[in-house]
């Protein structure tokens, strides 16, 4: 359903649409925090902030983590928030 809704806007609004999953944003993450990886954190925030439309799929997951998972998740959403005009 996500993928079709990430689809119609991108082809009735002609802007920038990313789609991905809380999961699959926060396994980046930590994977660039490896030395031998060529994307760092800021690159994949930049990527997400930058998105027109950012469509984050299983938002509402249940986190199991100390709070560092829910943070991550809250920043991006606030940071895109904060820089809308």
């Amino acid at each position: 359903m996500n993928i079709v809704l990430a689809n119609e806007i991108l082809k009735e609004k002609q802007v920038s649409v990313k789609f991905t999953s809380a999961i699959q944003i926060l396994e980046n993450i930590k994977k660039s925090w490896h030395k031998n990886n060529w994307e760092s954190e800021s690159d994949l925030l930049e990527e997400l902030y930058g998105a027109d439309v950012l469509i984050i799929d299983d938002f509402g997951l249940k986190l199991k983590d100390d709070g560092w998972m829910a943070e991550k998740l809250y920043s991006i959403v606030n940071v895109r928030y904060l820089e809308r005009p």
